[in-house]
């Protein structure tokens, strides 16, 4: 995938309490990167899309690797649902393949988000970023989505971001 090795390695889905914690105040604390040097005017169009989804607001943290759907995912073992702020850190991969109605509130892609090629699938959100080290699969050329399967990716449009 290109993802290189993560500054904070996550806990993974049998982590303790503990461990979890410290894991999600090193990701809240990491400075943000892109692609182009500070000197770029692309640098600030980076910064400004990744304000949009501080890791730190996070409600929703993929702790290791597993399905969308599965709690242990989860830092708060919970699935993400209505107003979620959901963040799929750096060295995670998280599998998509169910249909959902919740209305996501934020998703930041640092990690993978994969969504199955065999299963319909529905995802609701408002504000959707994947930061330079992230990637967002839906199908391959090795492995396209099925002709008979529909993914959905469905933007809520709850009115102006609030950027205060």
């Amino acid at each position: 995938m290109g993802n290189t090795t993560p500054s904070v390695q996550p806990p993974g889905t049998g982590a303790s309490q503990a461990q979890i914690d410290s894991f999600l105040t090193q990701l809240a604390a990491q400075p943000e990167t892109h692609i182009h040097g500070t000197g770029s005017s692309m640098a600030g169009e980076h910064t400004a899309a990744l304000n949009l989804v501080p890791r730190g607001a996070s409600s929703h943290v993929a702790i290791g690797d597993g399905d969308w759907f599965d709690p242990a995912t989860w830092s708060g073992g919970q699935v993400p649902g209505d107003g979620a702020k959901v963040l799929i850190p750096e060295g995670v991969t998280v599998n998509y393949g169910g249909v959902s109605n919740a209305s996501l509130f934020t998703l930041r892609v640092d990690g993978v988000l994969d969504f199955e090629t065999n299963v319909d699938s529905k995802m609701v959100f408002d504000t959707v970023v994947v930061s330079p080290s992230g990637h967002l699969i839906i199908g391959t050329p090795t492995d396209p989505v099925d002709p008979n399967v529909d993914i959905d990716l469905i933007v809520a449009n709850n009115g102006p971001i609030d950027t205060n």
